[in-house]
């Protein structure tokens, strides 16, 4: 890897410090700014295997319904701190920041490798200041990790392994790597598959080998998890890709839309407004002036889009053949691009969190966004300065300085754990943070992520008849969930005998939702 030098390690520190001045905050500020109700989830799957419950949320059904290593690495954690539910958390997201700090380290490499070294500063800079960045990097979960694997394997197989002479062990550590990558989030099988077209491209005939090596690397890797997945839950799929695809489905024919070319246009390009605005919060610039100025957004986005385009075109022509020649090494993330495009966009059909599962992808952005730094010329590169501080900095302060808005999930949880006698049976379609944080209560999980069965009484529209099944007491969760889940997946809709509404929970709303108590009735005490 070299020497850094002096600068590199001061952008890394600041960056360092940008989140971790974040971390040493309050955990409720923490909770509203960047953590989701599935951070809990995979906290909660990892404090129970620490108890020595494998492979569950609740204790009581198994699941494979999250990303394998970075529960994993957890696991320890919580073996330590069992009874704390606040400091492992807290190790967590250092952990995490640690991750997405190194990221940029390898940012850095690569971009020195296809551009020069101005871009991969230029780059570096957007990874450490970037407020999407930044909350992506600390959310509690795998993402800061996914993205640190595949920024490494990236740079390992640019600099090791590609266009250099055959060695079984380079692409055996390729393998290994792209498995770790994986095992992270399993989405990444992308990369596997876009390293062997690469490969392929490359070694034409001489590529059986090469192609052998990376596959046995990735599925020494992978075995166990695959092992455990099957035995625990006798699938090697995990759930929460078809939860996910069956919720955002359900919801879509709930706004009377059916899939089709108009709707799978409209998630390709909120996918694709996150590939270009998350590093610099272009799209909200655009939107921001659109209201300002009382023009229709879809002008200034088509301006936009061509003045980008016209900027693109002008930076490939005024580049030297040489520099043009060498970001072709990586031209074959191109089907590593269209993977995740297809998988979140054209089959799962994803309605929410459209930042999170593309944050890799984001990683490769900041990395076009390097090369085309290196590109333009002086007063070019002095613009792209200035516009990146004026649009990172704002958003930077609010997002260090301003209380962020009631968007986080601990709040419910310590309301069921208050509200609540121990042993009380709840069924929620969030329960990440009520299963983390009410612990000595039985939450059940509805909305089929982590438990398949739940999954299924609602593909077989039998949802209440699910939670009497489960002997569940309570469900507690937003109204909008209960109308848009429970009673339209319930063949039979319950009547106020079966499935009585105690009213709202009092104090607080997240993301501007009101949550709801209802009691399950027991039958001999129906009417």
């Amino acid at each position: 890897m070299g020497r850094l030098g002096r600068w590199v390690w001061v952008f890394l520190s600041l960056g360092f410090l940008l989140r971790l001045a974040i971390i040493l905050r309050p955990f409720l500020w923490v909770d509203d700014l960047v953590l989701c109700d599935d951070t809990y989830l995979c906290w909660d799957i990892a404090r129970r295997w620490a108890g020595g419950h494998p492979m569950t949320q609740d204790g009581i059904h198994f699941t494979n319904g999250f990303q394998p290593l970075w529960v994993f690495l957890l696991i320890p954690v919580y073996a330590l701190f069992p009874n704390d539910p606040f400091l492992p958390g807290k190790i967590a997201l250092v952990l995490l920041a640690l991750f997405n700090v190194a990221t940029g380290v390898f940012l850095f490499l690569l971009v020195k490798e296809v551009a020069s070294r101005k871009g991969a500063f230029f780059a570096l800079f957007l990874w450490m200041a970037s407020p999407y960045v930044i909350a992506q990097g600390i959310n509690g979960m795998e993402t800061a990790l996914v993205i640190l694997l595949l920024a490494i394997t990236l740079w390992f197989y640019l600099a090791r392994v590609r266009d250099k002479p055959f060695s079984w062990r380079r692409f055996l550590t390729l393998g290994l790597l792209a498995g770790l990558t994986m095992l992270a989030r399993l989405d990444q099988a992308f990369l596997l598959l876009a390293l062997g077209v690469d490969v392929l491209w490359q070694k034409r005939k001489q590529a059986l080998r090469p192609l052998a090596l990376i596959g046995l690397g990735a599925l020494v890797v992978l075995s166990p998890w695959l092992i455990l997945s099957f035995h625990y839950t006798g699938s090697l799929l995990p759930i929460s890709g078809q939860a996910v695809r069956f919720l955002s489905l359900a919801k879509l024919r709930l706004s009377r839309i059916e899939p089709g070319w108009h709707w799978q246009f409209k998630t390709i390009r909120n996918t694709m407004a996150v590939w270009v605005s998350a590093p610099l919060p272009l799209m909200n610039t655009v939107r921001i002036l659109a209201e300002g100025l009382a023009l229709p957004r879809r002008i200034l986005y088509g301006g936009a889009a061509l003045l980008a385009a016209v900027g693109i075109w002008g930076l490939w022509h005024r580049a030297p053949q040489e520099a043009r020649e060498r970001p072709k090494r990586l031209v074959a993330l191109i089907v590593y691009s269209g993977g995740m495009l297809g998988l979140y966009s054209l089959y799962i059909y994803t309605c929410w969190y459209h930042g999170r599962y593309q944050a890799p992808m984001v990683f490769l952005v900041a990395l076009v966004y390097g090369t085309f730094f290196a590109w333009a010329p002086r007063w070019g590169r002095q613009a792209f300065w200035v516009g990146a501080l004026a649009l990172i900095l704002p958003g930077l302060w609010i997002m260090e300085f301003r209380e962020p808005p009631r968007m986080g999930y601990q709040r419910i949880g310590v309301y069921v754990q208050k509200a609540f006698p121990p042993g009380t049976r709840i069924g929620a379609y969030q329960s990440g943070a009520m299963g983390y944080l009410a612990r000595d209560k039985v939450i059940t999980n509805l909305d089929g992520v982590v438990n398949e069965g739940a999954l299924r009484a609602h593909q077989e529209r039998r949802a209440f008849v699910y939670t009497r099944e489960q002997g569940l007491e309570y469900l507690v969760d937003w109204d909008l969930n209960f109308n848009e889940m429970l009673f339209q997946f319930s063949a039979v809709f319950p009547t106020s005998r079966e499935l009585a509404r105690l009213g709202p929970v009092p104090g607080f709303q997240t993301w501007g939702e009101t949550w709801v108590v209802y009691r399950v009735i027991p039958r001999q005490e129906e009417p």
